[in-house]
């Protein structure tokens, strides 16, 4: 067990005074949670030269990487957390390079250090300069780290990790190059001297002693001085090939929450004996109470006899003591103040019901600050990314943010930051995937005050937009409403039991609209003759089957069987309106599709797979997979035909429906507030018009592209 250094950190920044164009910045980094607090404090100082004004961002966009992955790994110690991290901006950087972004090449300077369990982990990229001092003396260990990376490739721009132990009295300079040449030895002695270097080079300023002629910043990491100097000498390590052992995780944080929980623990004990303590003087108090009113009945008693009177004559005579007359004041004291005992003890029964509620609403405001905290710097990422023209990247940590805001929604706190970099995130969404606001979509119809119990699921039209079908997958009736005269009825669907999960409007047989009651029936509604079919049983291929969603193309339905990861196909005759007996559609050794949520068909099957990506199967064989998680969050439904060149995707959890072309590229999202429960959609032929069930709302959306 150790004492926790708490260190103290100062920043120096020093204007730019020569032509050369020059870009520092520094940055200081907290964990914000308990589970990240055995990671440490993390400093990081760059410095960028010569290039355009853009720079900077470069500097923000490592400091972005290193934070989001190093905070984003409380499962590892220290070290190892900071290893995979600098793997990460290595792949950054690389992935700059491969988008022809090179001007950085040779003019960076960068500087990365982890303050953990009284342990120091740095690693530099280019010469900025770390020095440790102690006892006055000064290390130049930055110079000693750099010298063995001076051949280091573009794409590996961090490498080695050197680490060493800290004591009280250290000092930690982390500074740019070019100003540690800018001030002279005789001033470096006294500087690293003093007890309070960011004073010390302050007051040298001002009192002109010292001029900074090179631009550049110092990050001063300073801890308090021991009245005596140790001996030890500090000798930063540099790694061995051999991996380090893994660093102890914050003991210290569950030492202290264990005596917290201790103390925590006492006090309600002794709340309780005290309790019990009063609760047993109550029972004396009644106690006494009924000796002396037994003692009076037996006093009158007695009182009847001679002896006893005289016996009484003679305690009389006896000259009341002081003592006595105390004892009789003392008891009197205490009735009184027993009548306080039980509103205390609701007093001290509210105060802990309240310290309770406060300590939650504590833990929770910091779980919510914490998420806010990601979005803000996600979102930053994410304009970093824009700047480096990497829209890729922009799209998905802006998605990343919207998802992260939409969380937060759930919650009452930090209402107005979430509106603020929610609409800020919008904003950018709306230019990069070309999404249309919509402020107050136009609707159709609301279809509420039923008489009975109905929760609607699922729409679909007929070929003319005249009638328009609703059903609850719990339900055996359906409602028909007509669009024209905005007035609907109930029907009983033509089934044993069960209710209605899908219904789809087939293009071919025109003029039908397909009914599925699981387990196994179907049945249809013949627009020319508006009339239901009789119901009929599904011959599946193997049984237990549990179909998801279906589809259709030319005279064929197509069954999703998501459990088994099969698709099985039914051919539809068109006279008779019967279904063959259904084929298992996918080859023997295609991929299967399990965990699937929806397919549709335009000659091949599109499947939406439970990860937001979409696969293309053609002949019943796996063609390719569309990734286009990044502008989905949880797609629920998928939909195209031979005749629409576009995918259309609903995704309830970011209130949209996104249009794709078919090599996965977003074409246009059409987004509302209001669609905050969009549950299915409906096509037109031509593909104009989008229909939206939201809750028990129909919208209608226009197409325009």
């Amino acid at each position: 067990m150790f004492d926790r250094l708490e260190p103290k950190v100062d920043k120096l920044s020093f204007g730019i005074a020569t032509q050369e164009k020059i870009f520092c910045e520094s940055f200081v980094y907290e964990p914000a949670s308990i589970e990240g607090e055995k990671l440490g404090n993390v400093y990081m100082l760059g410095e960028i030269k010569d290039v355009s004004e853009d720079s900077f961002f470069i500097l923000d966009y490592i400091a972005t990487l290193v934070k989001r992955n190093y905070y984003g790994q409380t499962q590892k110690p220290c070290l190892l957390a900071l290893e995979e991290t600098l793997k990460k901006v290595n792949e950054g950087m690389r992935e700059l390079l491969s988008q022809k972004k090179t001007e950085w090449l040779g003019k960076l300077h960068f500087a990365i250090g982890v303050l953990s369990q009284n342990t120091f982990y740095f690693t530099i990229c280019g010469n900025p300069r770390i020095f440790f001092v102690r006892r006055g003396e000064a290390n130049d260990v930055g110079e000693k780290i750099g010298a063995g990376i001076k051949d280091a490739a573009p794409q590996k721009i961090f490498r080695t990790v050197a680490s060493g132990k800290v004591e009280k009295g250290d000092k930690i300079f982390m500074m740019t190059s070019d100003l540690f040449y800018s001030i002279p030895k005789e001033t470096w002695t006294e500087i690293i001297a003093s007890s309070a270097p960011s004073k010390k080079i302050k007051h040298l300023c001002s009192s002109q002693k010292l001029t900074i002629v090179n631009p550049g910043e110092i990050l001063i990491v300073s801890f308090a001085d021991n009245e005596i100097w140790g001996k030890e000498e500090f000798r930063p390590s540099l790694p061995s090939v051999k991996k380090p052992k893994e660093i102890s995780s914050g003991k210290s944080n569950y030492i202290n929450l264990f005596f917290i929980t201790l103390k925590r623990i006492f006090k309600l004990l002794y709340l309780i004996l005290r309790l019990i303590f009063k609760s047993l003087l109550y029972f004396l108090k009644k106690l006494f109470q009924a000796s002396k009113k037994f003692g009076k009945i037996l006093t009158k008693f007695l009182r009847k006899f001679r002896f006893f009177q005289k016996l009484e004559d003679k305690f009389k005579k006896i000259p009341q003591k002081p003592i006595f007359q105390k004892t009789k004041n003392t008891i009197k004291f205490l009735k009184k103040k027993l009548v306080l005992v039980p509103l205390f003890c609701l007093l001290l029964i509210f105060a802990g019901l309240f310290g309770v509620h406060h300590q939650k609403q504590k833990a929770e405001s910091a779980h919510w600050r914490e998420i806010l905290e990601e979005a803000q710097l996600k979102y930053k990422g994410g304009e970093i990314a824009l700047i480096y023209g990497a829209e890729e990247k922009a799209i998905e940590l802006f998605s990343e943010v919207e998802s992260l805001i939409l969380e937060l929604g759930k919650s009452n706190y930090f209402k107005k930051e979430g509106k603020e970099i929610r609409e800020l995130t919008l904003s950018k969404i709306q230019k990069l995937l070309n999404m249309e606001i919509i402020e107050n979509p136009k609707i159709l119809a609301t279809l509420e005050g039923f008489s009975i119990k109905f929760d609607i699921r699922e729409i679909a039209l007929t070929e003319d937009e005249s009638l328009l079908f609703v059903s609850d997958p719990s339900s055996a009736l359906f409602y028909k409403f007509d669009t024209l005269k905005k007035q609907g009825e109930f029907c009983l669907a033509p089934i044993p039991e069960g209710g209605i999960l899908k219904t789809l409007s087939l293009k071919m047989p025109k003029g039908l609209l397909v009914f599925f009651a699981p387990p196994k029936n179907i049945f249809f509604y013949i627009s020319s003759e508006k009339r239901l079919s009789e119901s009929q049983i599904l011959s599946s291929p193997y049984e237990d089957f549990e179909f998801q969603d279906l589809t259709s193309y030319k005279n064929n339905l197509y069954f999703l069987d998501s459990k088994e990861g099969e698709i099985i196909k039914f051919s539809l005759d068109e006279e008779k309106n019967d279904l063959s007996p259904g084929k298992i559609w996918l080859r023997r050794n295609a991929k299967k599709v399990i965990g699937a949520k929806s397919i549709a068909c335009d000659g091949s099957i599109w499947v939406l797979s439970g990860n937001g990506n979409i696969s293309k199967y053609i002949d019943g064989y796996f063609a390719q997979e569309l990734k286009i998680s990044a502008a989905l969050e949880c797609p629920e439904k998928i939909w195209t035909s031979p005749d629409r060149p576009f995918l259309y995707v609903l995704d309830p959890p970011k209130k949209r429906l996104t249009l794709l072309d078919k090599k996965g590229q977003v074409i246009k999202q059409y987004f509302s507030e209001k669609f905050n429960n969009l549950k299915d959609f409906w096509v037109s032929d031509d593909g104009n018009t989008i229909y939206l069930l939201n809750g028990n709302q129909i919208f209608i959306v226009k197409v325009e592209l």
